[in-house]
């Protein structure tokens, strides 16, 4: 049996004889945007924007080890108290009297400096680069250290980005060893016969070099790899 549905605008004295209007492929385009699409969003953009922040994402992919907070902040600490040394160093025992070059009094002050002036700008854009990165999804541990690329460019993480990281790494970890180095070759310093001979090292550099090369290390194991922050959150 067929059903019948009344429909007022169809009677001619209230339409002035115009019936319902004709069916047209623009008319159900629009009114299908209408029904399926979002004209209005329904938050402003300001919340979108913090939606996409790089302080949402911290929050997002580190709400299961938040304690890597307190080692990049232990790691800012660090390149502050760096910079100071090196400052105070260059102030006041490397004087320039003999035109660009300074007079160091210590023995190996000027390599010292050098060093810990390379270690901190290398140290700092590889951390900036990492908290960016993991705004953004990145994580790496060290069982699949060498597949942090791949895996991570399979989250949508640009290549770019993650071939930067790891040519940093590698920086970094020549900036390690040719600190080794330089610690090595500072202990002819005050040593008889040599051309260092009645001058010993600035024990400030030396032992800022020292904690240094010790604290690299260790910092970038609990401040990078997951599966190692993971584990010290379990100890304590």
């Amino acid at each position: 049996m067929q059903s019948t549905f009344y429909v007022p605008e169809e009677i001619e004295e209230q339409t002035n004889g115009k019936l319902r209007e004709n069916p047209s492929l623009e008319s159900h385009t629009i009114f299908a945007e209408e029904a399926l699409g979002e004209r209005h969003p329904l938050v402003g953009p300001q919340r979108v924007k913090l939606h996409d922040s790089i302080w949402h994402g911290l929050l997002v992919h580190t709400r299961e080890y938040t304690r890597i907070y307190l080692i990049w902040a232990f790691e800012m600490l660090w390149l502050l108290f760096l910079s100071m040394v090196m400052t105070t160093e260059m102030w006041g025992s490397c004087p320039f009297e003999l035109g660009l070059a300074p007079a160091c009094v210590y023995c190996y002050s000027l390599p010292f400096v050098l060093w810990s002036f390379v270690l901190t700008i290398v140290w700092f854009l590889n951390l900036y680069l990492f908290v960016l990165l993991v705004s953004r999804g990145f994580s790496i541990t060290v069982a699949k250290f060498g597949r942090c690329v791949k895996d991570n460019k399979d989250r949508g993480i640009p290549k770019n980005a993650l071939l930067t990281f790891w040519y940093m790494n590698i920086i970094l970890v020549c900036v390690e060893i040719a600190g080794i180095a330089i610690l090595a070759l500072s202990s002819q310093c005050n040593s008889v016969g040599s051309a260092y001979e009645g001058r010993s090292r600035s024990p400030m550099m030396f032992w800022s070099v020292v904690c240094s090369v010790v604290c690299v290390p260790i910092l970038y194991g609990l401040g990078r790899f997951k599966d190692v922050n993971h584990q010290l959150s379990e100890y304590f």
